[in-house]
């Protein structure tokens, strides 16, 4: 059996970027109260890229997929992209969090106008494993749900970052190297 998406993408784990620059004045090795697991002081941004290979369960022999990203419970949906294998989604989904901890999970669903959605598949990702402002991104294999003999198949495109949400309006260090982010939401706010 191949490697198992709650790991990391399909061919080992996400590739990461090199860690940016800290923001001005930071003391990168500093264990400070900011950094207390529970302090909301991050936003984790997951971008849900496009899916490929996915299961055709519709009658046309296409899916009308969409994604379900849930983060400790908060749940953001991508748009259902009809008729289609390989949809493509590009949504950027932000959330509140402390330092990198616990799991994000991403299901994909067939969307069905009656009845029950079909499970397309899900991965789960160690948000353990990402370092502040480093981002990873790759292919996901998808998995059947835990204890269940779903039959799935494909895998899901994803981009991850967590960055600090206090940068000064003129610290935009760093984010270069994401030019699928949205500056505007890195500047303090008030």
């Amino acid at each position: 059996s191949g490697p198992s998406s709650r790991v990391g993408p399909s061919k080992g784990r996400p590739t990461m970027s090199k860690k940016a620059a800290a923001p001005k004045g930071a003391d990168p090795g500093s264990d400070d109260d900011d950094d207390d697991v529970n302090a909301k002081n991050n936003l984790l941004k997951v971008k849900v890229v496009k899916a490929d290979d996915i299961i055709a369960a519709d009658r046309g022999g296409t899916s009308d997929a969409y994604a379900i990203v849930d983060f400790s419970g908060l749940k953001r949906q991508t748009q259902v992209v009809k008729k289609s294998l390989t949809p493509s989604w590009d949504e950027t989904f932000e959330f509140e969090c402390g330092r990198p901890n616990g799991r994000l999970l991403i299901e994909v669903y067939d969307y069905d106008w009656i009845g029950a959605h079909d499970f397309l598949g899900l991965v789960e990702v160690d948000l353990g494993t990402l370092a502040i402002e480093a981002l990873a991104e790759g292919w996901f294999d998808l998995m059947p749900r835990p204890g269940r003999s779903d039959v799935v198949a494909g895998r899901i495109y994803l981009s991850l970052i967590i960055v600090p949400k206090d940068r000064s309006e003129d610290d935009l260090s760093g984010l270069d190297a994401f030019p699928w982010l949205d500056r505007r939401l890195y500047k303090a706010k008030g």
